[in-house]
């Protein structure tokens, strides 16, 4: 990533109220911060997606942003993880799972749920900004759900208002989505 490519993400991660280390590290786990390929072409994945932050072309379109265009793409990508954080409540891990995996899987499925590549994206973010909140996968005893289920919890609440407060969440975010 050069320099230019940084300024511009702390930019516009500082203009959406998001954290810029994070916003930077996104676009390196999605490309390296490249735009272009070395063939000089822009870089598309397997599935379409382009640019420094990989957006899919119909998450571009509702952006607003031409994703083949660096300074709309930055711009672009900077949004969505914005959107990715206030959806699902600023929990950095959940939304990064959102942001490789979709917000949809994630609402529906759980972020416990992500495959295997995206758990690991989300790890490597999270270990490169030196995020101590979790893995937000549930994985280990330490970690958080990524839905406020953790150990940290009000132990003076009934048993069941965790579990109902999660299933309102979902059910919130799932209308959401419709």
């Amino acid at each position: 990533m050069t320099s230019a490519t940084a300024n511009q993400i702390t930019t516009a991660a500082l203009n959406a109220g998001i954290d810029p280390n994070l916003a930077i590290q996104v676009a390196n786990a999605e490309s390296g911060g490249n735009q272009y390929n070395s063939s000089g072409g822009v870089l598309t994945s397997s599935t379409g997606a382009q640019g420094i932050f990989q957006l899919e072309p119909s998450t571009a379109a509702g952006l607003g942003v031409d994703a083949t265009d660096p300074v709309q793409n930055i711009q672009g990508g900077v949004n969505y993880l914005a959107q990715m954080l206030n959806q699902f409540g600023g929990d950095v891990p959940t939304a990064l799972a959102a942001y490789n995996w979709g917000p949809g899987n994630v609402a529906s499925q759980g972020a416990a749920a992500a495959p295997a590549s995206t758990q690991t994206y989300v790890s490597s973010i999270l270990n490169a900004i030196g995020y101590s909140g979790g893995s937000g996968f549930g994985l280990d005893s330490t970690a958080g759900s990524g839905f406020g289920l953790d150990s940290t919890a009000d132990d003076s609440l009934p048993s069941w208002v965790e579990p109902v407060a999660f299933i309102a969440g979902v059910a919130v975010l799932a209308l959401a989505i419709l």
